[in-house]
């Protein structure tokens, strides 16, 4: 099963701060894959525009991939 993650938890794994995740969100990373929605990228690079984040979107996508195996999902129309 693949499961979408919100730009909220992207960022959390990112900066290594999965604390902020309950025990139910933990289970389930771990037991699916996962995904992002391109238009997390778009708010990724909002708040890195605004400087509420340091990362680039691509740097961080590229390592949640590498790290948490996190693929940008396909847009459904």
């Amino acid at each position: 099963m693949s499961i979408y993650l919100d730009t909220h938890v992207a960022v959390w794994l990112h900066a290594g701060d999965v604390g902020r995740l309950s025990a139910e969100a933990k289970r389930r990373i771990e037991a699916n894959d996962l995904l992002v929605s391109p238009i997390v990228l778009l708010e990724l690079q909002y708040l890195y525009e605004r400087k509420r984040i340091r990362v680039e979107p691509v740097p961080l996508q590229t390592y949640l991939n590498s790290t948490f195996g996190i693929k940008i999902g396909r847009a459904h129309v």
